[in-house]
């Protein structure tokens, strides 16, 4: 794969070549568990980053991806009330976007998925 220019370009190719295996060989159940092969394939887009451009790239995206959650719903008439990650659970789906959040799905079942994932072995790492 040639070089891309940005860290976000690189997660955003290997987000959607790991579909290949996450959500595709492996699929959903219902659409509560979409969450997983998106976060997964996110996650995996962010691994991959860090390994091809450094690991400030992969820091970077993670940060990015943290960010987007604390930011408000947008709504019809502009921002809404709160922060993103407020507005329900990554089990929603679909349904997480309304009127009232548009991109909360987006950044609750791809962002958070990934920071979801990431956060997994934490508790085990011994230190």
């Amino acid at each position: 794969m040639p070089t891309a220019p940005t860290g976000t370009l690189t997660s955003s190719l290997q987000h959607e070549t790991s579909h290949q295996w996450w959500g595709d060989i492996v699929s959903w159940r219902s659409y509560r568990d979409q969450w997983l092969s998106e976060g997964f394939a996110q996650y995996s887009g962010i691994l991959y980053t860090g390994l091809r451009s450094g690991p400030q790239s992969r820091d970077d995206l993670i940060t990015e991806a943290r960010e987007s959650l604390s930011k408000p719903p947008v709504t019809l008439n502009g921002f809404g009330k709160g922060k993103l990650f407020e507005v329900g659970p990554i089990i929603l789906g679909h349904r997480l976007n309304t009127t009232k959040t548009f991109g909360a799905y987006q950044a609750l079942i791809y962002n958070k998925g990934a920071l979801v994932l990431r956060m997994l072995p934490f508790p085990f790492d011994g230190s």
